[in-house]
């Protein structure tokens, strides 16, 4: 959008700095393209897909427990 100078003034604040991975802290230009997550948080895929399989593979088992087990 043109200011009152006719400059042309972008207010996308997202283009000003590179983005890091909030978990390797890798940046953006290395690891490619970004999740967003609340809080400005960004997440590259790479790490996104290690959380995932760590999940499935037992990292947290909250799925297997029971309540009923216990009794």
């Amino acid at each position: 959008m043109p200011d009152n100078n006719g400059n042309n003034q972008n207010n996308n604040d997202d283009d000003e700095y590179e983005k890091y991975c909030y978990l390797c802290r890798r940046p953006e230009s290395e690891a490619g393209p970004f999740i967003r997550m609340p809080g400005n948080m960004y997440i590259c895929n790479d790490c996104m897909q290690k959380s995932f399989d760590s999940f499935n593979n037992g990292a947290m088992q909250i799925g297997r427990a029971s309540c009923r087990e216990r009794v």
